[in-house]
């Protein structure tokens, strides 16, 4: 069972509008596909700011996606990037964050501004600041 809630503004302040976004880290999470057995794409996750030793060489691509490890309350942005020849989406399962962000395709936001998949060759940011400590998971999905 799904059960979307939808939380509406504030009537008595209508004009608040969320401050502006501060992300302190950007991540990127790539999605491609995956040659052999086993699934059939990969997730590799990247942080610009922060490159790879060259010393250590770069390990095959897990059954299952690289961990994420971001601080309790921080704000960060994770650029999904869809490197496979199908739409698809990144939803994020129980983390706290805005609808928008949440990753289900044409289902979550508001009716204003709906998530889109992420088509080929494109990426979507997801922002978050995670309130709760713990481990979470995120899923993928083909988006047709």
């Amino acid at each position: 069972m799904v059960l979307g809630i939808t939380v509406l503004p504030d009537a008595e302040h209508p004009e608040a509008k969320p401050p502006a976004w501060p992300a302190q880290r950007k991540l990127q999470l790539v999605i491609e596909e995956r040659k052999g057995n086993g699934p059939l794409y990969a997730l590799t996750v990247r942080e610009p700011a922060r490159p790879a030793s060259p010393a250590q060489p770069p390990a095959a691509a897990p059954l299952i996606g690289p961990p994420i490890v971001l601080t309790s309350g921080e704000p960060v942005e994770i650029e999904v990037v869809n490197r496979m020849k199908e739409p698809t989406a990144i939803h994020w399962h129980g983390i706290e964050l805005e609808s928008y962000y949440d990753g289900v395709p044409n289902w979550t936001g508001t009716p204003e501004q709906t998530t889109p998949a992420v088509e080929p060759g494109k990426s979507f940011v997801a922002r978050m600041a995670p309130p709760h400590p713990g481990t979470f998971i995120l899923s993928h999905a083909l988006a047709r």
